[in-house]
């Protein structure tokens, strides 16, 4: 499969039932895990003890390969509901590549460059494209830091539909971890 074809296949997987996307009036709220039903935004995570690992108390790590990903992350709120799902990518699409193919689906984004603090912490250098609708956040994030590391993320905004930074900094951390939970299982 090439890389453009990978990226579409694997927005295809997430996208909710309905009328296409010309624009970001709805970006997509919920995964497909099959055959262990979806994972919506919003609402709890069922499948926590089925197929998630516990990697906090609020963070769980689901195994590879749903949706064509190397791996995802579920992070929930303090009732137990998703607030952000993360993705990373296995190298066969690039930043651009999966750039292009959500603007084609979701319309006109967002650009931002991101540079390291001097004391290492915080956002990582890279480049963050965003999608966001008022209800929801979707990101893709390409780290020039961690070797060219690939992640997205779809963000309950829980009302604040204006955040100032680009939030996929905010689980930074946790796409690194991701990343080494991979590495170690040989992704």
């Amino acid at each position: 499969m090439n890389a453009q074809a990978g990226g579409l296949a694997m927005l295809a997987s997430v996208l909710l039932a309905g009328p296409a996307f010309a624009q970001a009036d709805s970006i997509f709220r919920e995964i497909s895990i099959a055959p262990h039903g979806t994972i919506a935004l919003g609402e709890p995570f069922q499948q926590a003890g089925e197929i998630g690992r516990r990697l906090q108390s609020n963070v769980y790590l689901l195994p590879p390969g749903f949706g064509g990903t190397k791996g995802i992350v579920v992070v929930l709120g303090p009732e137990g509901r998703v607030i952000a799902l993360l993705f990373e990518y296995t190298g066969t699409e690039t930043y651009d590549e999966m750039v292009s193919g959500y603007r084609t689906m979701l319309g006109s984004s967002e650009e931002r460059i991101t540079t390291s603090s001097p004391s290492g912490t915080g956002a990582p250098s890279g480049v963050c494209t965003s999608w966001n609708d008022g209800r929801t956040l979707f990101e893709v994030f390409w780290s020039v830091d961690d070797g060219g590391l690939l992640l997205s993320m779809m963000n309950d905004l829980g009302g604040n539909a204006e955040p100032d930074a680009c939030l996929i900094s905010t689980y930074y951390e946790l796409g690194k971890v991701l990343a080494a939970q991979n590495a170690r299982s040989g992704m």
